[in-house]
């Protein structure tokens, strides 16, 4: 791995830290404000709707999007064909939300449902009209190895809702202006003047139909957790805001590293993979990989026989949250669990779409989620309902490795 390669995953990595501090203590705002209650385990399947539509869109149309461009005025083309078309099937999404509201809410949470809770599930599906839009912008930064601007968005996200909650007590809106600050960063190197002259690229349905099934495949981890969130919302208000805070902070650490390293990884593999440089492909892929399990086990490791310690330090000696610490760090240590499949996963899942698998992607992803959902339908408390979906996680995660060894052998053979 060249030394440019390691400072530019080193500078992304800092800024992934604030920003998922920044996240940590978006959540420990809420907590601290409305307690684990009612409200904070609304907002919080609320704010799952945006990730989620964040992991549907935003990252199956960055990893189409950035092998296509090549850093010439057909860029814009492509990029204002995904705003347009993407809008478009945003506000079907809306639509069909204003049509059936009562039923997308009882899709996702149990619990009580009142007044709040409806303005704050229609404010996270309003926010999904700039999702096209960031992530064309997003992947066109990404293509010109423009990390930390990219980066610095999920901060912003963050740092907005947090003013929207402490200073201006309003949960109106809260999550569409705090995407479009987003935008607003976006925006900047973009030629509005181009792109508003550019024609329309064509999307064939093959490209969309490739975008659609890497939505689903990318969304995995965002899925487990409205799995684990509807199911633990029947099990008595504050008990779904303890999982996301042990679930944050689990997942926080990895998503760290994950993301730092294959944010930087990807479009050098896309080169690699197009000008049939094998050698230097595997060799790339091979170091990421390892860096990924040695991050993850260490990771592992440190919240298993750490976590309660994390959990007392974060939030009960910052007095950010005056209950029992135990059952938060109890969901850290299982979620714990999931970190050394999901970091291998992320690395195999960009190897099959550069290979085209992502049938097999779907297939696999697909038996997890189907896993979860029918075995947690018969638990018994919430403990149960996280241990379920790390399971599914893994169980999917081992069916994809299998085709990934399958695949890694064919390409192999190609090179020779």
């Amino acid at each position: 791995m060249r030394k440019k390669s390691i400072i530019s995953m080193m500078i992304v990595i800092i800024i992934l830290l604030v920003t998922k501090m920044s996240g940590l203590m978006r959540d420990a705002v809420v907590v601290s404000q409305y307690g684990a209650s009612h409200f904070s385990d609304g907002f919080f399947v609320a704010l799952s709707i945006v990730l989620t539509l964040y992991a549907l869109v935003g990252k199956a149309v960055t990893l189409y999007l950035i092998p296509k461009f090549n850093r010439s005025e057909a860029d814009y083309a492509l990029i204002k064909a995904f705003i347009i078309k993407g809008s478009f099937i945003a506000l079907a999404f809306i639509g069909l939300y204003s049509f059936c509201s009562g039923f997308f809410i009882q899709l996702l949470y149990n619990g009580l449902i009142d007044e709040t809770i409806r303005r704050l599930f229609s404010d996270a599906v309003y926010a999904s009209i700039w999702v096209p839009l960031i992530y064309a912008l997003v992947a066109y930064h990404q293509s010109y190895q423009r990390f930390y601007r990219t980066t610095l968005i999920g901060f912003l996200f963050n740092i907005m809702v947090m003013a929207g909650i402490l200073f201006f007590n309003t949960h109106s809106l809260l999550f569409f202006l705090a995407m479009l600050t987003q935008v607003l960063l976006l925006i900047k190197d973009i030629d509005l003047e181009k792109l508003k002259y550019a024609p329309v690229a064509k999307i064939e349905f093959r490209s969309l139909y490739t975008i659609g099934m890497i939505s689903f495949v990318m969304a995995f981890e965002q899925l487990h957790v409205l799995i684990d969130r509807k199911y633990i919302s029947l099990m008595g208000d504050g008990e779904l805001t303890l999982l996301d805070l042990g679930g944050k902070v689990s997942f926080m650490f990895m998503g760290i590293i994950v993301m730092g390293i294959t944010t930087v990884i990807y479009p050098k593999l896309v080169l690699h993979y197009n000008e049939k440089k094998y050698q230097a492909l595997l060799n790339l892929f091979y170091k990421a990989t390892f860096l990924l399990m040695l991050s993850s086990a260490l990771c592992i490791l440190g919240l298993v026989f750490f976590g309660q310690e994390i959990i007392e330090i974060l939030f009960v000696r910052g007095r950010l949250y005056s209950g029992t610490s135990g059952t938060i760090a109890l969901y850290l240590k299982i979620y714990a669990l999931a970190l050394l499949p999901l970091a291998v996963r992320e690395m195999m899942v960009r190897f099959m779409i550069l290979r085209k698998k992502e049938v097999v992607l779907l297939g696999t992803s697909v038996v997890g989620i189907i896993l979860n959902i029918s075995i947690s339908k018969t638990a018994n408390s919430p403990t149960q309902v996280v241990f379920v979906s790390v399971m599914s996680i893994v169980i999917s995660t081992v069916l994809l490795g299998i085709a990934f060894v399958i695949e890694m052998r064919k390409y192999k053979n190609e090179s020779r």
